[in-house]
């Protein structure tokens, strides 16, 4: 596994198991890392309910954050 597909799985597994209030947030970010998750990291009988994880996945470090109404 690259850098690239190691850092997408921790996004996919930080959000799987995320805990914590939903904030809406603006965002500027600079891109690190952009692409769809290798299906081995589904395991046969994954949730239809969560086949939107199997979409591409960004990771990014925030260059502005704020809080929008």
């Amino acid at each position: 596994m690259d850098d690239n597909q190691g850092a997408l799985m921790a996004v996919f597994t930080a959000t799987m198991y995320a805990k914590g209030p939903w904030q809406e947030l603006e965002f500027v970010a600079k891109r690190l890392a952009y692409g769809p998750l290798p299906s081995m990291w589904f395991p046969e009988g994954f949730p239809e309910e969560k086949a939107h994880y199997k979409e591409k996945i960004l990771v990014g470090t925030p260059l502005y954050v704020a809080m929008s109404a």
